[in-house]
């Protein structure tokens, strides 16, 4: 199964798959994100293939994991406002 999301990212030792830029340093509106491509075998095994794209490779004109500026505004959006909520 093929999963693709974006996640806030805390880890200064996660790099970008495509340009190897460092992304703690991958912000947007000066929170730093990054777009996760899991893909789970089907087999039974543990391996698993886990892919991380920085901001800057995402909002290119990439056709495979582009992502328009609306999308990750309303990602930020609804990461703030689960955590902040009462």
């Amino acid at each position: 199964m093929k999963i693709e999301e974006l996640v806030l990212i805390n880890s200064n030792n996660k790099r970008c798959n495509l340009c190897d830029v460092n992304l703690k340093g991958s912000t947007w509106r000066n929170i730093s994100m990054a777009l996760e491509y899991r893909d789970n075998f089907k087999s039974k095994t543990r391996h698993r293939i886990i892919k991380y794209f920085c901001v800057n490779c995402i909002t290119k004109d990439r056709k495979r994991h582009a992502r328009t500026h609306e999308q990750l505004d309303s990602f930020l959006d609804d990461t703030i406002n689960k955590r902040l909520r009462p």
